[in-house]
């Protein structure tokens, strides 16, 4: 860490099997180390940001042009609540 590309942390508080907590200290970290990471909150379960039906995938797949054309930015216009940007 860090890793040399933005990151992008989609998380949802609902999720059962894995704490909000490690995105916002993964987030924490990176940022502390150099590293450019966002963490935005989504508001589904574990598995609704791979169900291409859930809001959850949208704001995975509505984040991808910003992510890929990010030139030393941490804009992401997804439309979920941002939580931290810690850059």
């Amino acid at each position: 860490m860090p890793l040399p590309v933005p990151v992008l942390c989609l998380h949802s508080r609902g999720d059962g099997n894995v704490p909000y907590a490690y995105s916002e200290r993964y987030v924490a970290a990176a940022t502390a180390a150099g590293g450019q990471a966002t963490l935005t909150e989504t508001y589904g379960d574990h598995f609704t940001l791979i169900d291409p039906a859930s809001a959850d995938w949208a704001a995975a797949i509505a984040a991808l042009p910003a992510m890929l054309s990010l030139q030393g930015t941490a804009t992401h216009p997804i439309g979920h609540r941002r939580v931290a940007q810690l850059t």
